[in-house]
């Protein structure tokens, strides 16, 4: 337990290096700290992470994350066990801007404006780095995405207090815009739908998505 306290440290001094634009988050908790409390721990498991908006910043954050229980390990000579599974990517900085469009444009025409806030009205909006991911992120890299919210919900997300309160809102509207825009993409011979396709660079290739993460976790 003791070399888990000082990992944990270590780890948590580390946070002053990561850059805020990096927006890295670092997540940890102990799924085992002993078997008796009059019973010094033979062993000590913990789970942990780690997101960033880059992955560069994903593999520094990691490689500093390993150090720091390695040497808390050290420190006291016991044992580590690290091993680290693929979670999810970050959302690529640029999207679809004819997508993009589609989407605000349907959200404006279906919606009263003063109901509609746009991330940028800027066509080609720079992503603000955030701590949230999804598997939807994975899929931004591999294919054009684009993305809205709808209000409809009160309380604190990932929460007992979270609750559906307006539901029309949160289950009828965001069809609607989705019908919208499928309409578009798919008039005049998926013309719009091509244009997304074309423009769009994908981060990742399908075929070596796999090979993508096992770069990065042995990177």
């Amino acid at each position: 337990m003791n070399a888990a306290n000082i990992a944990m440290s270590a780890i948590d001094a580390q946070r002053e290096t990561f850059k805020d634009s990096d927006a890295v988050r670092v997540h940890y908790f102990i799924t085992k700290g002993g078997d008796a409390v009059n019973i010094v721990p033979s062993e000590v498991r913990m789970e942990m992470m780690i997101r960033a908006a880059s992955v560069e910043a994903i593999k520094d954050a990691s490689m500093k994350v390993d150090r720091a229980l390695k040497g808390g390990a050290m420190a006291l000579g016991a044992e580590v066990v690290i091993e680290n599974i693929p979670g999810y990517l970050p959302s690529p900085v640029m999207g679809s801007p004819a997508l993009w469009r589609c989407m605000r444009d349907n959200a404006l025409e279906l919606f009263d404006e003063s109901d509609v806030t746009l991330g940028r009205d800027d066509p080609s909006p720079v992503r603000v780095p955030h701590g949230a991911v999804s598997d939807i992120n994975d899929v931004a890299n591999i294919m054009p995405r684009g993305s809205f919210r709808v209000s409809g919900a009160v309380g604190v997300g990932h929460s007992r207090s979270y609750r559906i309160e307006d539901e029309y809102n949160a289950y009828v509207n965001p069809v609607k815009l989705y019908v919208a825009m499928i309409f578009d993409l798919l008039w005049d011979d998926a013309k719009l739908a091509r244009t997304v396709i074309d423009e769009y660079k994908p981060q990742v290739a399908k075929e070596r998505y796999m090979d993508h993460w096992k770069d990065i976790l042995e990177g």
